[in-house]
């Protein structure tokens, strides 16, 4: 928690001190297009970034500022989304792949753990679960799909929508999924159910980015509008996901 790392439009990634946003040394060049997604790993000690355009997922040795192990081949081609995420325990990646494939790796040995059992076409976004036993994903024709990494659950795939997913989020019990759309919705699903809960709407544009807060009793979404929403849980029955509701924008 005491560094922030930011992605930037040339390919760059620059290091920040959490508490006086001042520069952690020099800029460092890790892609030849804009950075796509980003994230820690192994306790702040690894880095995992992807490049937009196909320039592969790298992984980056904090402490040196020096390549940690291969480049990975993610999304290959034109379409610019290569997504990709941490799991919250630090020790694995989940990216795309060019045979259209969701991947998963342990971070420290590069090794391969798991395969989706079906290819996904034009990958949208990636999401790991509290537990990191579930992998969210979603595709270029709106579905959402929920793949249990360890292959004791089939791969489910929740209802399609017209709009592709661009971000997921886990609330921090597991109990809520949060997908955001290029139709300027947010919508809540019921993972354990496979059911949507909820559609929010209030954005204006696409919803790029998601994320619940500490308790999960908040939910924060950016949009291509140019603002930044905060929705409040309101409270729920026993066993049923919580209801989420505007209360700031920025």
């Amino acid at each position: 928690g005491k560094m922030i790392a930011v992605g930037g439009g040339s390919g760059a990634v620059a290091f920040l001190d959490a508490e006086t946003l001042s520069p952690i040394g020099s800029p460092i060049n890790l892609h030849t297009a804009y950075v796509w997604s980003i994230g820690f790993g192994l306790d702040g000690k690894v880095l995992a970034t992807s490049g937009a355009l196909g320039t592969m997922v790298k992984l980056t040795d904090v402490a040196i500022r020096s390549p940690w192990g291969k480049p990975i081949r993610g999304v290959e081609g034109s379409f610019p989304p290569q997504p990709m995420t941490v799991s919250p325990d630090g020790r694995r990646l989940a990216t795309g792949s060019p045979e259209q494939l969701v991947r998963v790796r342990d971070i420290s040995s590069g090794r391969l753990v798991a395969s989706s059992p079906e290819r996904v076409r034009f990958l949208h976004a990636l999401a790991f679960s509290p537990d990191g036993g579930l992998v969210a994903y979603s595709d270029e024709r709106g579905s959402v799909f929920l793949w249990d990494t360890s292959g004791r659950r089939p791969l489910r795939r929740l209802v399609a929508h017209d709009a592709p997913a661009n971000t997921l989020a886990f609330s921090p019990d597991g109990r809520t999924l949060a997908s955001g759309h290029m139709d300027h919705t947010i919508r809540l699903w019921h993972p354990a159910i496979g059911e949507e809960v909820a559609a929010m709407e209030g954005h204006t544009g696409w919803v790029w980015s998601l994320a619940f807060a500490e308790h999960g009793n908040a939910l924060v979404s950016s949009s291509r509008d140019g603002t930044v929403r905060v929705w409040r849980a309101t409270p729920s029955p026993a066993g049923s996901a919580p209801a989420f509701h505007p209360r700031t924008s920025r």
